[in-house]
């Protein structure tokens, strides 16, 4: 589904890639970014519910935070597929580091920002 979703984000931001998803694959004109597990967001996700979980608040709180925090997280993951895709596409040589380095970071320091 990340696929599909992402697609259609940059067929809307630049319909010239003309990208498309094919199963868990961005296929594009002048790249491709093949989303594995791992690639989807969800261990984020299950950071953040650690840490709310874990934390002394009434249930109601925990699963509005839970929801919220979870769609945002999923909102920004999105994000980071579109902006690898990107990568991939322009800068191949930079899309390691984005991936492994740059957004790992991110994705982990915004779970706790949410948190907080």
């Amino acid at each position: 589904m990340n696929a599909v979703v992402a697609a259609a984000i940059i067929q809307t931001l630049t319909p010239a890639e003309e990208v498309r998803a094919d199963g868990g694959v961005l296929v594009g004109v002048r790249g491709m970014v093949d989303i594995k597990n791992g690639c989807e967001g969800f261990e984020v996700i299950l950071i953040l519910a650690a840490i709310i979980l874990a934390y002394p608040l009434g249930w109601r709180m925990k699963v509005a935070g839970l929801l919220l925090g979870s769609l945002v997280l999923y909102a920004v993951n999105l994000g980071r597929i579109v902006s690898l895709f990107y990568i991939s596409a322009i800068r191949p040589e930079w899309f390691d580091p984005a991936h492994t380095l740059v957004w790992q970071i991110i994705m982990i320091l915004l779970a706790v920002a949410i948190f907080l």
